[in-house]
């Protein structure tokens, strides 16, 4: 079984394993994603393990869970996952049908001798009942467009509320894009930033991307929002260039496709919907309104447009210059001009454009006090009024696992992402990754009550509703 979380849902990937380990004794379970990542690393030199307290082998070792996980996989992990999945595979008793992790381990291990380095960056560790074994990997870079689509063997089942089919009124399918691994910025509370990834890595060819695209179309994809931490890692040039090319072939009729788009668009409805396709992406406001002229931004969004895109999604995190101040995010000031400011002429510049804005933002960062959470709720209430905002959604700081500001306030030995029994109660349920223990030792139990109360009255229907959707509307709310 392999099972992927990040921090706030780890203690039900481990719930899961032991409800499997349950129901299938002997199930060999391999658990990943960005918990992992963060929480088990292997310092240079490759001969020790550094193991966060909130890691899965820690909670394990120490006896705070059962050991219901046999390997972890992390980092650049694409090729060392299909190494260990060959390891199982062979290590499967053909009479009982049950893996046998004693043989993974001697599999493994002659696999490894017989190759070369695989490419990019990765550590696989198995947990034996004696002891963890750990085996690093690092090789040739990793080309992240020669990776196959993870559609390729999945279907597109998501549907985003902010795509809407003007001529049904239904919410679109819509697919999940990235031609990043990271964020190239160094904001202090996120996990997303190239430092944490092990450098940023991006589509080499633009070319690449708008295949992507055209692929995803071809699965029935009726929208795409790209998941990156900021579209094309905020270099125009590699915007432009998508954009130009996806326009191009949008306007190309089904006759004259490129021979590879044909394959990927069998049909004539295939290339209608690429006519049709909607999509949106995530910009930040240094990039708009710092780190490049306003006109030369404002030329980017409007080709952005030109080639479907509808919805642009920027943090916003605080209003706050006492907050903003501390976090790395305010990376181009500007004397005379506020963070405030800056906000304001960034969705200004994006709505002017004829797209729709989206925002984040994120309460109790280093410097929060009462006065500046409601200077953040009054500033985006203002925003909303003046029409410069068509979502905003409110978040409460979570404290990743490797993150600065989780060392900064003292909480790297007191995560608690493994107890099953958690009091998940009103009002951490009114955000999204809140839970009682995670979140900002800024903000009181009496602070959330009152940001939820606060954005609700004054931000309206813009505010991002954290409420469960029903499970076959499948919809995701950014």
């Amino acid at each position: 079984m392999l099972i992927s979380s990040v921090s706030p849902a780890h203690r039900y990937a481990l719930e899961i394993a032991t409800m499997a380990k349950a129901a299938v004794p002997g199930v060999f379970v391999v658990l990943g994603g960005r918990h992992v990542d963060e929480t088990i690393t292997c310092l240079p030199g490759k001969d020790m393990l550094m193991v966060a307290p909130s890691s899965t082998l820690s909670v394990i070792r120490t006896g705070k869970v059962p050991p219901v996980v046999d390997a972890t996989i992390s980092g650049e992990a694409y090729y060392s996952l299909d190494l260990l999945m060959r390891a199982i595979a062979a290590a499967v008793d053909l009479d009982t049908d049950l893996v046998r992790p004693d043989a993974v381990r001697t599999l493994l291990e002659e696999l490894l001798s017989e190759q070369e380095p695989m490419p990019g960056r990765s550590l696989i560790t198995l947990l034996t009942p004696e002891t963890t074994l750990a085996y690093p990997q690092e090789g040739p870079k990793i080309d992240l467009s020669a990776l196959p689509s993870p559609y390729e063997g999945f279907a597109i089942r998501s549907r985003f509320p902010i795509f809407v089919d003007p001529r049904t009124d239904e919410i679109r399918r819509t697919a999940h894009v990235m031609v990043s691994n990271a964020c190239p910025y160094q904001c202090n509370f996120c996990s997303e930033t190239a430092k944490l990834a092990g450098g940023l890595k991006k589509f080499r060819q633009t070319s690449a991307g708008v295949n992507r695209v055209v692929e995803y179309v071809g699965y029935g994809a009726e929208a795409l929002f790209f998941d990156d931490s900021v579209f094309w890692s905020g270099t125009y040039r590699d915007v432009v260039d998508f954009c130009e090319e996806l326009c191009r072939i949008r306007e190309t009729p089904a006759g004259k496709l490129a021979e590879h788009h044909r394959r990927l668009l069998p049909t004539a409805a295939d290339v209608e919907r690429l006519g049709r396709l909607e999509w949106g992406a995530q910009l930040t406001v240094d990039v708009l309104v710092a780190l490049h002229s306003l006109e030369e931004s404002r030329r980017t969004l409007e080709i952005m447009r030109a080639a479907g895109c509808s919805y642009v999604y920027i943090g916003i995190e605080s209003m706050s210059d006492q907050v903003m101040d501390k976090i790395h995010k305010n990376l181009r000031r500007v004397e005379g001009h506020s963070w405030a400011e800056k906000v304001r002429a960034a969705v200004s510049l994006v709505k002017s454009t004829g797209l729709r804005v989206g925002t984040s933002v994120l309460f109790g960062l280093e410097g929060e006090t009462r006065a500046s959470i409601d200077e953040t709720i009054a500033g985006v209430s203002n925003l909303i009024a003046d029409k410069l905002i068509d979502l905003a959604s409110p978040n409460i700081l979570t404290y990743h696992p490797a993150t600065p500001i989780t060392r900064i306030h003292g909480m790297v030995d007191k995560l608690d992402y493994h107890s099953p029994n958690l009091d998940n109660r009103k009002p951490y349920t009114y955000f999204e990754e809140a839970f009682p223990g995670v979140v900002s030792v800024a903000l009181s139990e009496e602070d959330l009550w009152y940001i939820h109360a606060e954005t609700d009255h004054r931000w309206g229907t813009t505010r991002n509703d954290s409420a469960a959707v029903p499970l076959d509307q499948g919809q995701v709310g950014v």
